[in-house]
């Protein structure tokens, strides 16, 4: 039998389906329980494990989505029913890809429900036998360190909590190798834990292994071993067992062996081998040695398209333009595409799709071809096309260039830099700039740095030393000099007469 977990912030709803449910007197349904929030169903779930959950998508504080993203950490097996009403079609989407495997539309008519009830009984039915406590225990460790390791930046020491966790399981000392696997499509969330499952099956017996199904359709691996051999012919078999691909093709990569310290920089390499696929294909191990480490610059020409695109978005729907844009994205080497989509990225970044959209763009590693990258592209584009005339923002250059300078005057900021990422000439930029703001580009960036230095002198906690830090001078002399230059005074005689 299967337990049952109703969740929405209607009391009636939630009563109306259990009361349904008992009309409907299924045998493989057991207890039935209901909370009017996310929140409390999370408290709910400490120390009671339904298999199947019924939750509305929109609900006051933690929705539907965020609480089957919550629950699919503590549950399995699970199957995740969603309640929408005719206008929350949009929300679906984002409920499949969290974990849930259909949606039930309000009113809810009972025979909907027997339907589906009956369905996610089966579906359970079916799906491999409940994991052992100790694999269900891996499964919780990994999925609570594994991603947040492999997000950190390579210079950001390991978290205190990360080196307790991972000292837990693999001890104080031996080496660790990181590995990356990617499917091609979407992959279900019952997909990913069973194939999980079939991850830690293979390397059972053979070293300390952490695994968590990651995103859509990839999965991460910290193994306690750095046997490149032993490895590199495990993660060759799984990507030949058709038992574990299931028709579907399959990447992997291997990162080089480290010490636990490194470990989130081991899993952040494993995962930018994955980008390998983009020209190599799937059915692949991909090793360190695999990946490029030399690039050849951005070609001029692919600059010139873009930049000519942004300012005749019109250009995008045109067949001949975008052929010629494929053309030379396919042309360039893996390391140069992936520096065009930084650049690509970064100059969106300041026109509208941000304010309009919000949307994040996916790391480089999520592209599993030249065609996903081309189709991303295409598509930012396009949207950049739909929203420009409508969007109250400025889209001119010098307004995006002022948008910047002035978000980043504390840094070390050249016009060249900025004729780069605006795809400019210097000499165009330098002319540009001062016509439409009366003044050279680094008397106005001086500006900024004195403007703001004057506010942080009135902070007593703060020293000069460090104002000059924060307005973007490593040197202090080079601060006071520019200072006084500025308003005829050293920065210490100025805060001396504003205390007298």
């Amino acid at each position: 039998m299967y337990d049952v977990l109703i969740v929405d912030d209607e009391y009636y709803i939630c009563e109306g389906i259990k009361k349904k449910l008992a009309n409907l007197a299924l045998p493989e349904v057991g207890e039935v329980r209901s909370c009017l929030s996310g929140e409390e169903a999370l408290e709910l779930c400490r120390g009671w494990r339904p298999q199947i959950v019924i939750t509305d998508i929109k609900m006051k504080g933690m929705d539907g989505i965020e609480l089957i993203q919550q629950l699919a950490k503590k549950l399995y097996p699970v199957q995740f029913l969603v309640l929408s009403g005719y206008d929350d079609f949009s929300y679906v989407r984002g409920a499949f890809q969290s974990g849930a495997v259909d949606y039930l539309l309000k009113p809810l008519l009972t025979s909907d429900l027997l339907r589906m009830v009956k369905a996610a009984c089966a579906n359970l039915k079916n799906l491999p036998a409940k994991t052992s406590s100790q694999r269900s225990d891996l499964f919780h460790l990994a999925a609570r360190l594994l991603p947040p390791l492999a997000e950190l930046s390579p210079e950001v020491s390991l978290p205190q909590e990360g080196k307790e966790g991972l000292a837990s399981f693999f001890g104080e000392a031996g080496p660790l190798t990181a590995a990356a696997l990617a499917f091609e499509g979407f992959q279900s969330r019952d997909e990913r834990n069973l194939r999980a499952n079939l991850i830690y099956d293979r390397f059972e017996g053979l070293c300390p292994l952490l695994c968590c199904p990651f995103r859509e359709s990839q999965y991460l691996m910290l193994f306690g071993s750095g046997d490149e051999t032993a490895l590199s012919a495990g993660l060759e078999e799984l990507l030949q067992a058709e038992a574990f691909t299931d028709g579907h093709a399959v990447a992997a990569s291997l990162s080089r062996c480290g010490t636990m310290e490194q470990a989130g920089g081991l899993l952040a390499e494993a995962l930018r081998q994955l980008a390998c696929r983009v020209k190599g294909g799937y059915g692949r191990l991909y090793l360190p040695k695999d990946f490029p480490t030399r690039k050849s610059g951005l070609p001029q020409k692919i600059k010139n398209l873009v930049t000519q695109t942004l300012q005749t978005p019109g250009l995008i729907v045109m067949e001949g333009v975008k052929a010629e844009l494929s053309r030379e994205i396919r042309a360039m080497p893996l390391l140069d595409l992936m520096c065009f989509c930084d650049y690509f990225n970064g100059m969106l970044s300041l026109e509208l799709l941000d304010g309009v959209g919000g949307e994040q763009p996916p790391p480089f590693w999520d592209f599993g071809s030249y065609s996903e990258v081309e189709g991303y592209i295409f598509s930012r584009l396009k949207k950049y096309g739909e929203c420009r005339d409508t969007c109250q923002k400025s889209s001119s250059l010098m307004d995006r260039v002022k948008q910047y300078v002035d978000q980043h005057f504390t840094e070390s900021i050249t016009l060249s830099e900025l004729a780069d990422r605006f795809f400019v000439s210097y000499s165009h930029l330098s002319k540009s700039f001062h016509k439409a703001f009366h003044m050279p580009f680094t008397e106005y960036v001086l500006t900024l740095r004195m403007e703001r230095a004057l506010q942080l002198l009135n902070q007593p906690e703060l020293s000069i030393q460090d104002i000059a830090a924060q307005v973007g001078y490593d040197n202090l002399f080079n601060f006071s000099r520019a200072f006084k230059s500025f308003y005829g005074k050293a920065p210490s005689y100025f805060r001396k007469s504003q205390q007298t």
